[in-house]
């Protein structure tokens, strides 16, 4: 053996690195099993999708009660409405001040807040105002479920009683 070098391993050209073969290999195992299982995630993916549209909405539905209670303000969740263009998949937080409503979520006028489109409110949801209106005491009036359905089946209900308690079932 010649100073300073070390052994060769048997079938390498040169003594440190992976041959082609070998790293083409590698990457067709890993696409292999990438391919496997894209199948078993994506409906995992779904349903973790409808049920965190469905705790953002139940979020901002207690967010508008604490809020009515706070400000001592009327709010309302207002779920789809009859302005033109308007996408029945959102929704806005509004308060009353001098009888007039001023949205308060998502700030700015116009906008809304709304789902991936894999997520859509159910048009069977109830009431049919489409608005839930927190009192300042916290009631609410009239209570409601909003029913959101997913592309992949699967349907996830938020309901609003009528002392104000929000829960997803």
């Amino acid at each position: 053996m010649v100073s300073g070098q070390g052994f060769r391993g048997a079938g390498r050209a040169s003594g440190g690195g992976f041959t082609y073969a070998e790293v083409l290999m590698t990457a067709v195992l890993i696409l292999i099993m990438v391919g496997i299982s894209i199948p078993m995630v994506t409906p995992r993916y779904r349903t973790y999708q409808l049920r965190g549209a469905a705790w953002q909405v139940a979020g901002d539905l207690r967010l508008a009660r604490q809020r009515a209670v706070t400000t001592r303000n009327s709010y309302r969740f207002v779920f789809t409405d009859s302005a033109a263009g308007a996408n029945p998949n959102t929704y806005v937080i509004q308060y009353s001040t001098g009888g007039t409503s001023v949205q308060e979520i998502p700030p700015g006028p116009g906008t809304r807040r709304g789902f991936s489109s894999a997520i859509s409110i159910d048009p069977s949801s109830t009431p049919g105002s489409r608005t839930i209106t927190f009192n300042s005491n916290g009631s609410v009036v009239p209570t409601g479920t909003i029913q959101l359905t997913g592309t992949g089946g699967g349907a996830v209900s938020v309901t609003v009683a009528q002392a104000g308690r929000v829960q997803v079932n």
